[in-house]
């Protein structure tokens, strides 16, 4: 488990850096078509990744059983691995994710920049969590 958990955060992490990159800490980079399809797409994948960890973690230490891949930050903040905040916050990165495979003409620059912004803090709390439980 540790090892994939290594390979796990290593990759939300470098999405996170090419995100940053990305995005450089300029608003108008944003409104760049282009650029925020990168963004999106690198989201998609940060939030991918810690779907399928959160999954495989729960999996490893037989904590319960998931419905949906959402649900499972709903038994890891029931067995203390999460808490709540983290919870809200990855399960909101979710619903971006959702909104971004299915109307991309609906996304807001300004929620793709708060989230950048703000929400890969809990993503690596998550991280962070994770790595003691193991």
């Amino acid at each position: 488990m540790k090892e994939m958990f290594l390979n796990y955060e290593e990759s939300i992490n470098e999405e996170i850096n090419k995100i940053d990159c990305l995005y450089d800490g300029k608003d108008e980079t944003i409104k760049n078509f282009k650029i925020l399809d990168e963004i999106l797409i690198r989201i998609n994948k940060v939030i991918n990744n810690v779907l399928d960890l959160s999954t495989e973690f729960i999996e490893f230490k037989e904590l319960g059983v998931y419905k949906k891949r959402i649900n499972s930050f709903d038994i890891l903040e029931k067995n203390n691995v999460i808490d709540k905040e983290v919870k809200k916050s990855l399960e909101a990165l979710c619903g971006l994710k959702d909104t971004n495979m299915n109307n991309r003409d609906e996304i807001d620059a300004n929620n793709v920049i708060y989230i950048i912004n703000n929400k890969f803090k809990e993503v690596k709390d998550f991280l962070s969590n994770i790595s003691k439980n193991i």
